[in-house]
């Protein structure tokens, strides 16, 4: 029961992330929650469970998490490639008409994804986990759960974004983004799989590599809760409403980030 807590927590984090930490919408919207999690949570859960029956590391989880952000931008929602998306014209700055994308959002928006969207949650929930911080906590049903939701997630929202803008991205820039996404996967699955000698002390590389994962991870989450205050949310809200939302979910980040260091101290 307590792994599929653990998975089940996995998914309602990383969408609380991605868009409630950032600042994209109040706590008045928090019911979205139902809406976002199969998409971010759904593949959040799906990158960290094959990843750890693989005994794939972190390299390679952050390389999934990239392609996560290629397929959402460059197929759910398109933005990579919309020139007027959200009628807020992101890819005039940097555009590259060969490639019909503009750097700057490019990277921007490609950084979010694969640090705070999945990375960030997935290192979070993993150092909660204590002793299950690498090894898998859904059996081959709850993956499938976890795969399909992510599926219908991305399917919904696909539809939601062109509904929204009737904006559609040519063939050659769609199977662009699949051939990408594609090879980033490959990319993942061949990289070398930590490991070491039973009874040696790891290696120092992997201690530092571990270091920096959790680190980052906090130094992430705590940006996120600071760079919220000067964020206006998506959707219609006011000064009070924003200023309450900001300070809670920046106090329950820093109070997760607290009960993560417990769970490490306990392990050292």
């Amino acid at each position: 029961m307590r792994r599929i807590l653990l998975a089940l927590g996995l998914a309602l984090l990383s969408p609380l992330v991605a868009e409630f930490l950032l600042g994209d919408f109040p706590l008045t919207y928090l019911h979205f929650l139902v809406l976002l999690a199969p998409t971010y949570g759904g593949a959040a859960v799906a990158i960290r469970e094959v990843a750890r029956r693989k005994g794939l590391g972190w390299p390679s989880i952050v390389l999934m998490a990239l392609a996560y952000g290629v397929f959402e931008e460059g197929i759910m929602t398109m933005s990579l490639f919309n020139p007027d998306y959200a009628g807020q014209r992101l890819l005039d700055p940097g555009y590259v008409p060969a490639l019909g994308i503009g750097v700057p959002w490019t990277l921007f928006v490609l950084a979010l994804h694969t640090v705070w969207s999945m990375s960030v949650p997935i290192a979070v929930m993993e150092e909660l986990a204590g002793e299950r911080r690498t090894t898998p906590w859904l059996g081959k049903v709850g993956l499938g759960v976890a795969a399909t939701l992510a599926v219908l997630g991305a399917a919904s929202t696909t539809l939601f974004s062109y509904q929204n803008g009737h904006f559609l991205a040519s063939v050659p820039q769609l199977a662009s983004i699949v051939v990408i996404v594609v090879l980033l996967v490959v990319a993942a699955f061949r990289l070398p799989r930590p490991g070491r000698a039973a009874g040696r002390a790891p290696s120092p590389w992997l201690v530092l590599g571990a270091a920096l994962v959790a680190g980052l991870a906090g130094g992430a989450l705590l940006t996120y809760a600071w760079h919220a205050f000067f964020t206006h949310p998506l959707l219609p809200s006011s000064p009070g409403l924003d200023l309450a939302s900001h300070l809670v979910f920046g106090l329950g980040a820093v109070a997760l980030l607290a009960v993560a260091l417990q769970r490490v101290k306990s392990n050292v």
